[in-house]
């Protein structure tokens, strides 16, 4: 499971935090038995993070990040030059977000905390 160091000032959330939990590929962009190399941004107040890595289509990535923000933090991935996103993240809970583009379809689960 993935926490929040809270002897690290850096990872005290300010307002709100973005927690990624996993990366799901339902299909690749490169079609059939290719993968896709996959980078996936969450930008929040400050340094945003990443994660990269080849992913199979039916492959789920499990993630463990987080970053900070006040109103609104921003989702992306981008596969090879192909950029899908940036989406907004606002509300509490958990949810997920679908990016699509082409053949491509991939599922990203988080959850916000107050």
């Amino acid at each position: 499971m993935c926490e929040l160091n809270k002897n690290d000032p850096d990872s005290v959330p300010q307002d709100k935090v973005l927690v990624l939990k996993s990366l799901v590929c339902k299909s690749t962009l490169a079609g059939e038995n290719n993968p896709d190399y996959v980078l996936l941004i969450a930008q929040g107040n400050n340094i945003p993070y990443n994660w990269s890595s080849n992913m199979w289509a039916g492959e789920t990535a499990p993630l463990c990040g987080s970053v900070n923000f006040d109103d609104i933090a921003f989702i992306e991935i981008d596969i090879g030059s192909t950029k899908i996103g940036p989406y907004d993240v606002r509300k509490n809970g958990e949810s997920l977000q679908r990016f699509q583009e082409g053949k491509a379809d991939y599922i990203l689960l988080y959850q916000v905390n107050p």
